[in-house]
Formats: structure tokens, sequence, C-alpha cells
């Protein structure tokens, strides 16, 4: 996976992996059921709070700084489940007070050869 463009990189690899679920595999984070599989774990919840009790402080950091633009890239396996699902939801708590675009560079692709751990 190629994040040169990225400002800042979390890989959420460490969480339980929605693809093994048959009816959530051919969904994405977008989609509510893998969304709320995602956040429904414990860990899920601890890594969404720290993340946030770092991020929100050093935004207005950056911005100082004169950075413009600030990529926040979220990395999993294929990059449909786990990752679309955090970029969505700290983008949504982050939208209240900042401009975002969000994008989802692999989550309509498809890629039933790679490991899925």
């Amino acid at each position: 996976v190629y994040l040169g463009d990225a400002d800042l990189v979390f890989d959420v690899r460490f969480l339980p992996n929605p693809h093994y679920i048959s009816e959530l595999r051919d969904k994405n984070g977008t989609d509510q059921e893998v969304y709320d599989y995602v956040m429904e774990h414990p860990q899920s919840e601890e890594f969404y709070q720290n993340l946030m009790k770092m991020l929100v402080p050093i935004l207005p950091a950056y911005k100082k700084e004169g950075k413009s633009v600030l990529t926040i890239a979220f990395g999993c396996t294929g990059g449909q489940h786990r990752s679309v699902a955090f970029a969505e939801r700290v983008s949504a708590a982050l939208r209240e007070k900042w401009h975002l675009n969000v994008s989802h560079r692999d989550k309509d692709r498809r890629k039933e050869t790679v490991n899925r751990s």
C-alpha cells in the first residue's frame, strides 16, 4: 500500500476483520452493518477515543504552522471495511470544526487473493 501522500497514517488491522463474516464480506465500511461490526468492539472504541484525544489538539497546531492541507489515512488489509469505517467516524467528528474531503481509495476494489489477516 502506497501512502506517500498521507501526513498521518493509522493502521487498524488490529481490529476484528469483517471480511471473515460472510454476510459482511462484500460490503464496506460505509454500510451500516459493517460500520456497526467494526465499532462494536471495545478495542475500536478505545482506539477511537485515544486517537481523538491526540488529533483534536494537534490540528490547530498544523494550521498555525501554515499547513493548509493535512491528509490523515487509515489502513487495513483490503481497504474496504475497518479503514473505511474509521475514516467515516473520524471525519464525522472532525467535520463539525474542519473542512474535510473524504475518499476511500480501495473501498470498491476487491482483493480476494490477498491474505486477510
